[in-house]
């Protein structure tokens, strides 16, 4: 849930960052807008890690994977979710979408904000979390590796073949979810609606 939230929001501004904010609060070559969007890319992706631990820590031990998988269908859901519905909103409010209608879809994002809080406020630590700190409160003098350095002497060339692949990867992507909308409403002509839900 949370993991859709935060793609949600994250898709929900790139799509309504071309076809609303440019055009009504950022006009010119104010860079105000690529600032708040590259704020917001760096912070995508926060909930997804927890989402992870949490869904593989309480799985059982054969189904850790099939668990953590299903966590990666946040970011898949979220672009859908937010490309049909700014989609609908743009469809039945018509010239009223740029009037205040664009707000809806960021209000139904607090009230899905609002499910999440209170589903993460129900969820305790997981049992390998609670063992972990006990075994570091029994041990509180021992001295604990640090991953990050580790990784980096470790596998520095796979590292960063891993992380080239991935950026690899996702440069399309949002090239496609974000760049595009852009582009079919600016330089092609086309209602917004159409990019939307092709996206979808």
């Amino acid at each position: 849930m949370g993991t859709s939230l935060e793609w949600y929001d994250f898709f929900l501004f790139g799509a309504t960052a071309s076809i609303v904010f440019a055009p009504l609060f950022f006009g010119g070559e104010d860079p105000a807008l690529a600032v708040l969007r590259i704020v917001q890319g760096m912070a995508v992706g926060g909930e997804w890690g927890g989402a992870t631990l949490l869904a593989v820590e309480n799985a059982p031990e054969h189904k850790r994977g099939f668990s953590s998988a299903v966590v990666q269908l946040g970011s898949p859901t979220g672009t859908i979710l937010s490309s049909m519905i700014v989609a609908a909103v743009v469809a039945l409010s018509g010239e009223r979408f740029l009037e205040g209608a664009w707000r809806i879809p960021y209000l139904i994002s607090i009230a899905l904000v609002a499910v999440g809080v209170w589903i993460r406020l129900k969820i305790d630590e997981t049992d390998v979390c609670k063992q972990a700190e006990a075994a570091r409160s029994a041990t509180p003098h021992e001295k604990q590796s640090a991953p990050v350095p580790d990784t980096l002497r470790a596998a520095p060339g796979r590292l960063i073949v891993g992380i080239g692949t991935y950026l690899f990867g996702n440069a399309g992507f949002f090239v496609l979810t974000t760049f595009m909308i852009s582009y079919v409403t600016k330089q092609l002509g086309l209602p917004s609606t159409v990019i939307l839900t092709a996206i979808a």
